[in-house]
């Protein structure tokens, strides 16, 4: 998890009282990276390589992230989607993963969601 300055900060934040969470900090405000598709929802090793990827992460307010967290989880995509997903962001250097993995990948013998 990477903490870092929330640029939304303000005084009805429920973390704006607490004590700071980086160097630096004014306040308890804080943004962190927050899983798109929840890691819960992590079941097979191809949901694992798709949700644990960049494409997938974002920065997000503390207080924003705990909202969308109440309202409920965001889906898992189709195998696919995800499969489509993971090559893309191999193929880029944007996700790095063993021959092995790579391998069982494009043999099709990951996983379903």
């Amino acid at each position: 998890m990477t903490i870092g300055e929330c640029l939304v900060s303000h005084t009805e934040c429920p973390w704006f009282n607490r004590p700071p969470k980086y160097k630096g900090a004014e306040n308890g405000c804080f943004s962190d990276t927050d899983h798109i598709v929840p890691q819960r929802l992590a079941q097979t090793a191809l949901s694992k390589l798709y949700i644990h990827s960049p494409e997938n992460k974002q920065q997000l307010c503390r207080e924003a992230h705990d909202d969308k967290t109440a309202e409920g989880d965001e889906p898992l995509p189709e195998r696919e989607t995800m499969l489509s997903s993971v090559l893309g962001q191999i193929a880029t250097g944007e996700l790095a993963v063993s021959r092995d993995i790579k391998r069982r990948l494009l043999k099709g013998k990951y996983g379903a969601a």
